[in-house]
Parts: structure tokens; sequence; C-alpha cells
């Protein structure tokens, strides 16, 4: 049965699916269902249990919040202010939080996390690894 919550759910699973470059045929064999299921949850004619829901995230690279439209950040694409204040308590420098603040247009907090992996023994965050394209 179609509501209207079902349907706006399947919208956002489908723009972010689109975004990802996926076909429902791969969404599908992430969670062990057909095509033909993920055509029936992105036009709301099905509802989605909550596990599977979760699975869609994670396949997805999202928040299970995003389909609720609750956090639009991953297709916003927005460094959040949270995020650079964090950043400047562990001793980033000014001129590393000016170049994690120019992504703000591209990445969003989990992926600029993502890549702010390293860490000297004193905690200074140093260069992330996708400005030098290389781990140390």
């Amino acid at each position: 049965m179609r509501t209207e919550a079902s349907a706006q759910i399947g919208a956002r699973i489908k723009a972010r699916r689109v975004e990802m470059r996926m076909s429902q045929r791969e969404l599908g064999a992430y969670l062990g269902v057909t095509f033909q299921q993920i055509q029936k949850y992105e036009n709301g004619k099905d509802r989605i249990p909550a596990e599977r829901l979760m699975l869609i995230a994670e396949a997805l690279r999202t928040d299970v919040r995003y389909f609720f439209g609750i956090d639009d950040r991953r297709t916003k694409g927005r460094i959040s202010e949270e995020l650079l204040k964090a950043l400047g308590k562990l001793g980033a420098s000014q001129e590393l939080l000016s170049i994690v603040g120019s992504f703000g247009d591209t990445l969003d907090d989990a992926d600029m996390l993502t890549h702010l992996t390293e860490y000297n023994a004193n905690g200074k965050v140093l260069v992330p690894a996708f400005i030098t394209g290389r781990r140390q």
C-alpha cells in the first residue's frame, strides 16, 4: 500500500542510488532481493522493514536519517561548523581548517572524517591523506 511516507522514502532511496551510480540490480544483490523489489521500494508501493532500510543506508553509504529528510548533509556536501570546531580543539592549524572548509561544497562530515585519519604523537591533525595522495 502506497503512503506519502513510503513514497518520500522511496524517492530518497532512488535519488541516492542514482547519485552513487548504482543500478537497481546491484542494490538488490546487496540486499538479497530482486531489482523488481527495489522498484517497489523506490515507487513507494511496498513498505521497507527497518532492518532492510538500515542495509539500504549501508549500501548507499549514508545515514538512515537521510531517508526521512532529517539529515541532508550527504546530498548537500556540507561540512558542519561542529566538525571544524572539533578539529580546532584537536590542534588543527588554521591552514588545515581552511583547507577542510574549502571542501564544504563537495564533502560532508562523514567523508571528511574518513580522510582525516592521520594524527601525530601529540594528537595534532596532519595533512589529510587525500591531499598528499599517500599515507604516512
